[in-house]
């Protein structure tokens, strides 16, 4: 008897031990987030109402959403609680508006593939690190009108326009490397660079501003106006634009830190 129950033992602790090892090998899959399309079939306009998305399924947190051409109310507002994290948005339609509580970019960013449309975000947006905001379509532009928090940063990549209303204060690094971005609004914490052909606009403020390539064109877009940066640094490779009015600069860049163009070409 002492002989078989030692036995048993033995085969329970291999067969433990075997388990754990398959389990070592072969971990459990990893559960995809799942991506919630909206066609706002619903009676309101909430992103709460199961009807409003494709297959009457509401959207759950880590899930992208996507809002397409086509689909009904596209001015919508998220009423899920403040904060829920999303994993990124894409809007492949136009003309959308959406308010509502503010949410997290998890680990994805945004992007916008229509290529005539305006898109505007007037909820908060967190960012917990660096998201990317990439909009392909030269003739696309996704406004925020609202407050980019977090202690992340954003890079605005492609041909589309992207503007900054809000007074932001996330601050991670901005990188702007295609298209045009316009700062119309406050974002002192973020450091900006502007690379490669991308354009920098606005009437906004930003924290130390480097020209490492692009064009630098204070005011709106084709119109006169005063953009503010902390340090501003500009190499060989930039472009200043400015409209002249007499012996009097229009377009002008208003430093309150230091200024650095031994590099620059005037």
């Amino acid at each position: 008897m002492n002989v078989k129950i030692t036995l048993n033992r033995c085969s329970v602790v291999r067969g433990a031990l075997l388990i754990a090892a398959v389990f070592l090998l072969f971990p459990a899959a990893r559960v995809e987030a799942a991506q919630s399309t909206w066609d706002g079939g619903g009676a309101d306009n909430n992103w709460t109402t199961a009807v409003n998305w494709v297959g009457d399924v509401a959207p759950s947190a880590g899930d992208t959403l996507v809002f397409p051409n086509g689909a009904a109310r596209l001015v919508n507002t998220n009423d899920f609680s403040g904060g829920t994290a999303f994993l990124g948005l894409i809007f492949s339609g136009k003309n959308y508006r959406i308010n509502g509580e503010t949410i997290v970019l998890d680990t994805g960013g945004m992007t916008m593939t229509d290529t005539t449309g305006m898109d505007t975000i007037s909820f908060g947006i967190k960012l917990p690190g660096a998201r990317t905001f990439d909009l392909p379509n030269a003739d696309a532009t996704l406004q925020f009108d609202t407050v980019i928090s977090g202690p992340g940063g954003m890079t605005k990549t492609k041909a589309g326009i992207l503007i900054l209303k809000g007074g932001n204060t996330y601050s991670g690094a901005t990188t702007h490397n295609g298209g045009l971005l316009q700062v119309d609004g406050s974002q002192t914490a973020s450091n900006v660079t502007v690379e490669t052909t991308a354009r920098l606009v606005g009437t906004g403020s930003v924290g130390g501003l480097t020209m490492s390539g692009g064009t630098l064109d204070p005011g709106p877009k084709d119109t006169a106006g005063t953009l503010n940066s902390g340090n501003f640094t500009s190499t060989a490779n930039c472009t200043f634009v400015s409209q002249l009015n007499g012996p009097t600069a229009s377009d002008q860049l208003s430093v309150t830190g230091t200024v650095d163009i031994t590099n620059t070409k005037l």
